[in-house]
């Protein structure tokens, strides 16, 4: 290894020597460059290969930053020689070399020598590669490219490397070429797909705008060249006949795109041939394609209804079906395709219930925009997640995204533009780095289509209402029930296919969500009868045991979270249905409850109830540091004072709450928590002047008093503990772990109080934080681990 080393600093020494000589670096400038170029040269050859590719990157970062160095002080030193006979020239056996390039050849050799051992390193073939094209070294950086190929034939990236740069030196159609051949190597892949579509779109519009140009100077070339689609058919139609699954729904997502674009350039639509049958094929396969990807089948159905809207303002158009038609054609496809349900349930739903944003001024459409070429793949933009508030507030309402997100295969822009949801303001940002949905639309339009769809829906919903209003107005139960089943209302009908029970089709979330959505615009008559059949339909929903423990817990946290169902529901519900509700869902339905129940005990009781069927949740919460357990209950506090009080006083039925042990493990501690947290405030604050006085014994007994019921509360805590069913060991274990050492906290917590002020008489409790250790070792063994906090 030192031979090596020595060797290769030994062929630096006529560099160094010329360097020293033209005065570009001093002889401590010097030493220090053979000191830095030792130490890497042993580094790179250490046979642990990540600590070597981590040196060789190392070793290239200072060998750039050394290379700039060198370039900008050869040039001043030019600027300055006045002697012309000064050679700038290297001597070596191959001859003269200048002395400008002996650096870069240096780190030519590391990146070879580095990716001759790390051929899969994709990040070093791409730095190799900028480095070659910033010096211009094409023919060095063709032959990098051709051996990263050679050893990595199936690296998207590396295409992706080949096909920019070749566009950028030799042109289009080289670098479609190129694309090509990286198809043939990876037939599945569709971010070449997309590359290769985009660049076939790109090479014609610029044919296109070449023609328009005044100044080219011979445009008989270009008439001869026809300006067409047809290519691009065949490319789409061979993507969706390679590609699989979600990639299929990516790539008629893009081609949809890719129509917008044109469509927003009115002299290119118009010059381009055969355009019209290439979007009639992207639009015929989306549709066909609904029964896998029901969002496909959405996107045309929504194209249609805004065609249909927009030509119902023009008089006498007769050219495509009414507004009323493709409504109802819409309902008919979803009834003989139920997969097309939950869907448009949802779209209609997210219609109605947000609000219309004001719309702002008119765009300029940037054709550059429109026809970037994507040759390094734009990441989308990752999606907005809510952060979690640590603090004791809830969001009430629960956001449906989390239905969208298994429709939109993790497009995030897909949620505005299919489901019209609350439009972010930076849509349009997310949505140009979006490569599925780049200029499909900006935010003003989706905000325009947003109120044209409400205000055709929302007419809609008004002939539903007074349909459910005469049926409710002369029926009640299960005669209304029959009625609506039979109803000729369109939106009744697609309602009832999902909620009739028996008869529905399919159950899902969404309708259920819409039919909440008729009931608050329901008059109160017919709201209760109407409420009445929507409660029927989830209660027997929630009980059926085909639905899928995720959409039956949707379906409980909607029951809760809804005001229109009784607080006897709402405990029926919770009490009698085996549910676990997530996180999310636990405090979405207790917000809900806190700020809409008036009467404190039936709060304490739903919420009660929400937090013993939410199991999982509150042993993971618990096993950690009951964070959800101390926002639950401090919400609660907020608005029920006598919280303590009531808690202690609650007797609740073991069979109506079917985790009742869980619950006053968590209660109980939660309780010792305040009270611990209040005593030693209470202490600290008061100091020992106030225990010098007559009334020392008073507070010594009420004090002792409350750390005698802090101690019971603990007992009561490690009893119930007990008969928790935790079938996973390892959490029953740390559950155990988890209350032993609540108690243990808190013993010494008094402990520490006591010697302050020895006003608790602890000696008359015979406890001690060492026996409530020995007896947690005693009945844990070797699971009890003493947490240092």
């Amino acid at each position: 290894m030192a031979a090596r080393v020595q060797q290769q600093l030994e062929d630096m020494v006529p560099e160094l020597r010329k360097l020293k000589e033209l005065q570009l670096f001093n002889e401590d400038e010097v030493r220090d460059i053979v000191k830095h170029r030792r130490k890497y040269e042993y580094m790179v050859i250490s046979t642990d290969p990540v600590f070597s590719r981590n040196s060789y990157k190392e070793y290239i970062s200072y060998e750039l930053e050394l290379d700039r160095l060198l370039q900008g002080r050869l040039r001043k030193a030019q600027k300055l020689s006045k002697n012309s006979s000064v050679s700038m020239n290297v001597e070596s056996d191959r001859g003269s070399v200048p002395i400008r390039v002996v650096v870069r050849r240096r780190i030519h050799r590391i990146f070879k020598r580095c990716l001759t051992r790390f051929v899969t390193a994709i990040d070093l073939w791409k730095e190799y590669c900028a480095f070659c094209y910033r010096i211009k070294a094409f023919g060095v950086m063709n032959r990098a490219i051709m051996a990263a190929l050679a050893k990595n034939p199936t690296c998207e990236p590396l295409w992706k490397i080949a096909a920019k740069y070749t566009l950028t030196l030799k042109g289009s159609i080289a670098a479609k070429n190129v694309v090509q051949m990286a198809l043939r190597a990876n037939p599945r892949s569709l971010a070449l797909f997309i590359l290769l579509l985009e660049q076939e779109v790109h090479s014609t519009h610029q044919v296109f705008q070449y023609s328009q140009d005044p100044d080219t100077k011979d445009h008989t070339v270009v008439d001869q060249v026809e300006l067409s689609a047809k290519t691009w058919s065949i490319i789409v139609s061979h993507a969706i006949n390679a590609l699989q699954g979600g990639d299929v729904f990516k790539m008629l997502f893009f081609a949809a795109a890719l129509c917008a674009r044109v469509q927003q350039l009115t002299l290119f639509a118009k010059e381009l041939k055969d355009y019209g049958e290439f979007a009639a094929m992207v639009f015929n396969e989306m549709f066909n394609s609904r029964h896998k990807h029901p969002l496909l089948g959405l996107y045309v159905w929504q194209h249609r209804l805004l065609e249909s809207l927009l030509m119902q303002k023009h008089e006498g158009t007769e050219a495509v079906p009414s507004p009323s038609k493709v409504f109802s054609a819409i309902m008919e496809d979803c009834k003989c395709n139920h997969a097309m349900m939950p869907i448009v349930s949802q779209f209609i739903n997210t219609v109605v219930s947000s609000e219309i944003n004001n719309v702002g001024k008119q765009e300029h459409v940037n054709s550059e925009s429109l026809w970037m070429v994507d040759v390094e793949g734009s990441l989308m933009s990752p999606s907005n997640k809510v952060e979690d508030n640590t603090g004791t507030s809830f969001q009430i309402c629960e956001d449906p995204e989390d239905d969208m997100d298994k429709y939109c295969e993790n497009i995030e822009c897909l949620k505005d533009i299919c489901f019209l949801r609350q439009i972010s303001p930076d849509f349009d940002q997310k949505n140009q780095a979006c490569p599925y949905t780049r200029g499909m639309l900006n935010r003003r339009s989706l905000l325009k289509l947003k109120e044209v769809y409400s205000e055709f829906i929302s007419e809609k919903l008004s002939n539903t209402i007074r349909s459910i209003t005469a049926a409710a107005d002369t029926m009640r139960g299960e005669e209304l029930h029959a009625a609506l089943h039979s109803n000729t209302d369109e939106l009744v009908e697609f309602l009832m296919q999902q909620i009739a029970v028996p008869g529905a089709f399919i159950y899902n979330i969404n309708a259920y969500r819409l039919a909440l959505q008729l009931v608050k615009r329901l008059s109160d008559g017919p709201r209760k009868a109407f409420t009445d059949v929507v409660k029927h339909s989830m209660l027997c929903s929630i009980g059926n045991p085909e639905l899928s423990e995720i959409e039956r817990n949707k379906m409980v946290s909607l029951l809760l979270r809804s005001d229109h169902f009784s607080i006897d529901t709402k405990l029926e519900v919770t009490q009698k249905s085996f549910v676990n509700l997530t996180q999310q869902q636990l405090l979405s339905a207790v917000g809900s409850a806190v700020h809409s129940i008036a009467d404190d005990t039936s709060m304490l009781e739903v919420v009660l109830s929400l937090m013993s069927a939410s199991y999982a949740v509150l042993v993971e919460d618990f096993i950690k540091e009951s964070e959800v357990v101390h926002r639950i209950f401090a919400a609660m506090l907020r608005r029920m004072p006598a919280l303590f009080e009531a808690l202690q006083n609650y007797r609740g039925n073991r069979l109506t709450l079917r985790n009742f042990s869980l619950l006053s493990v968590v209660a109980s501690f939660w309780q010792v928590y305040c009270t611990m947290e209040k005593l030693n405030s209470e202490i600290k604050q008061a100091g020992c002047s106030e225990f010098l006085n007559d009334n020392c014994e008073a507070a010594s007994q009420a004090y002792a008093s409350v750390a005698r019921k802090v101690v019971d509360l603990c007992e009561n805590a490690l009893e119930a503990s007990a008969h928790v069913s935790i079938t996973d060991n390892v959490k029953k274990a740390q559950f155990m772990n988890r209350c032993w050492n609540q108690y243990l906290k808190c013993a010494k917590d008094l402990e520490q109080l006591d010697l302050l002020l020895p006003i608790f008489n602890l000696h008359t409790f015979n406890i001690s934080s060492d026996s409530i250790a020995a007896r947690a070792f005693a009945q844990l063994g070797k699971n009890f681990v003493v947490n240092s906090n």
